[in-house]
């Protein structure tokens, strides 16, 4: 099921086109201003186009047409007057000659329109209190407050975008030129999205898409809300934060890359490069003191702490922190997140910590972690509740007062005929058939005390806790495997300890073995015997004997090593046990006649017989 920011993402694409439509017909033609000068005040500066957007009715749309090559500067000398027309403004940067997105925005940027608040006194850049506004293809620094701010209103502020402007840099794009200057110690930076608690509006359906936010004095973007999912729906997406404008060096933003703070829900961060900032990568919280929680937010497929060609650029803290403090009244709540499919790597600290806070035992819970690629941070991959890897075993625990399942265990872990097989169990206490095992490689670098964990795949348990995975790629003998569990309500365990992967027994099964005492080097604990072959029915019994309480596993192969049916995999106290084979194989079709090897794996030793099928 699509997220529904992802939907509304789509349907911003159609929203955009049929406003070009709308602009360019002679029934629906848009109010145009053409911006002449740098000045300050007058006809045909910005000041003047945006004070005529907000009196006229119906769509603006506000050009650029200045002499000579720039860039431009316009600095004001107070605040600009905010967006109020609720019909939509247009500000495109890129109608100026010259001026270009190119064709990977925003490493491509070649921006001509820069406005430097330096001298506008204690204000934000562009400051709108209305919906269906575009801001294009601008330069915007030195701001004491926010770079641009949009702000909630009672009749809602929405389907406003951000598109291809540089929030903190110069044009460039290789210098910091901060916002958020205002020595009052707020949280001034880059692009805000705020519903503020006593004007409870909404702030829903915007979008932050292929910016570079970097060098601002405090966050780069901020999504924050004192009232409960009021800030609702918005995406930020393909941005470069934190970074110079080709994503590959740090100019990171002096806290966070990204907030999301308070009362924001179902909101979308992906596909973002964010390095190089001076706290977290990412910070998902709310505020504690109102009771108010960040959640079923969706952070996805961006790179953190590392660029898509592997430079390093961290984050100073956390890639991914969600309900760690960030103020007197904000720590914990933050719940049923996801975290999917991101590489993060190079941090500061852990890939991904979660907190929560102490007034409750639940309020940083059912946080989904799937998927992800974590290597070289400092800290561990996954640290639930800032203390440090979590033990395997039984029972669902609380990890700094998290409430989170135990990795899952491992029993069986064997290499053999280019097939590699993992079996283990979960939590028993729960019901199993609702989770989900990720297998993840584990790599290790001791020379850079680094470790790789890689995805692999997925595995579901059945009804006693018991699940197996299997792979012909992406592992060999003496490769290492972790996994973490991921529960019906959301809750991701850590990473189990690494188990590395043997040799099946230490030999091939290309072919039955001589005898069943073949394998010397693994002391026997179990044993399978023959005790009748109906050859009329087409079916045999076998007895096994085990030794020690272990898992085991019975399979039956064919000489040329395919599996044919599975009789037993599961937990056997030790003792004497019979199991039968119906002569069928795994899709319930009679086997033909011949010679088939019947395999017993038990506690890491390996015994074999052969029977022949009339």
């Amino acid at each position: 099921m699509l997220h529904r920011a992802s939907v509304r993402f789509s349907a911003r694409w159609t929203f955009i086109i049929l406003f070009l439509a709308l602009l360019f017909s002679a029934e629906g033609a848009a109010n145009s201003y053409i911006v002449r000068s740098t000045a300050d005040a007058g006809v045909h500066s910005l000041r003047w186009a945006l004070m005529q957007a907000n009196t006229s009715p119906g769509l603006d749309v506000i050009t650029f047409d200045l002499d000579g090559d720039g860039p431009f500067v316009i600095t004001p000398y107070s605040p600009l007057p905010p967006l109020t027309d609720t019909a939509g403004t247009v500000i495109d940067g890129i109608s100026q000659t010259g001026a270009t997105a190119g064709p990977h925005p925003p490493s491509t940027l070649s921006l001509l329109i820069h406005i430097d608040g330096s001298r506008a006194g204690e204000t934000s850049g562009l400051f709108l209190l209305s919906s269906n506004n575009l801001i294009r293809g601008l330069v915007i620094t030195g701001f004491q407050e926010d770079g641009i701010r949009i702000q909630g209103t009672k009749a809602g502020t929405h389907s406003n975008e951000i598109r291809h402007c540089i929030i903190g840099m110069s044009a460039g794009g290789d210098t910091p030129h901060p916002n958020g200057t205002k020595p009052d110690g707020g949280r001034w930076g880059g692009i805000r999205l705020v519903n503020i608690t006593h004007d409870p509006g909404p702030v829903f359906d915007n979008m932050i898409f292929q910016n570079l936010i970097s060098g601002n004095v405090c966050d780069g973007v901020v999504l924050a809300s004192g009232n409960a999912g009021a800030v609702n729906n918005n995406a930020i997406t393909e941005n470069h934060i934190g970074t110079d404008i080709s994503g590959k060096k740090a100019s990171g933003n002096k806290r966070n890359g990204i907030l999301l703070y308070g009362g924001c829900s179902e909101n979308t961060v992906s596909k973002n490069i964010i390095g190089g900032n001076q706290a977290n990568g990412i910070h998902v919280v709310g505020v504690h003191s109102r009771a108010v929680s960040a959640s079923d937010n969706r952070i996805e497929k961006n790179y953190i702490g590392i660029s898509p060609l592997l430079h390093d650029i961290g984050n100073t803290r956390n890639g991914i922190t969600i309900g760690g403090p960030a103020d007197e009244s904000a720590c914990g709540y933050a719940i049923g997140n996801t975290v999917f499919d991101n590489i993060i790597a190079r941090n500061g600290r852990s890939g991904i910590t979660t907190f929560e806070h102490e007034s409750t035992s639940d309020n940083a819970d059912g946080n989904r972690l799937s998927q992800n690629t974590v290597f070289a941070n400092r800290g561990i991959a996954i640290d639930l509740g800032r203390d440090g890897r979590m033990e395997q075993g039984d029972g669902n625990t609380t990890s700094g007062s998290i409430n989170t399942p135990k990795p899952p265990e491992f029993h069986f872990i064997e290499a053999f005929s280019g097939v590699t097989v993992i079996r283990g169990s979960v939590n028993r206490t729960l019901n199993p058939t609702t989770m989900r095992v990720e297998l993840y490689r584990h790599k290790t670098f001791p020379t850079r005390k680094e470790d790789l964990d890689l995805y692999l795949g997925s595995a579901t348990p059945d009804g006693a806790g018991n699940w197996k995975y299997s792979t012909s790629r992406g592992l060999a003998s003496g490769d290492s495997v972790v996994a973490l569990v991921i529960d019906e309500n959301g809750n991701s365990s850590e990473y189990s300890v690494p188990h590395e992967v043997g040799m099946g027994g230490g030999y091939s099964m290309n072919a039955p073995p001589k005898s069943r005492n073949s394998v010397p080097s693994v002391r026997r604990i179990a044993k399978v015997s023959k005790s009748n072959v109906d050859s009329e029915g087409g079916g045999a019994s076998f007895t096994i004997t085990v030794e020690k309480d272990c898992w085991s596993i019975m399979e039956i192969f064919t000489p040329g090593s395919e599996l044919v049916s599975t009789i037993v995999d599961r937990w056997l106290p030790a003792g004497t046990y019979t199991f039968t084979w119906d002569g069928t194989n795994w899709r319930g079709e009679p086997v033909e006649a011949g010679t088939y090897l019947c395999r017993l794996d038990a506690a890491g030793a390996s015994h074999n017989i052969s029977v022949f099928m009339q």
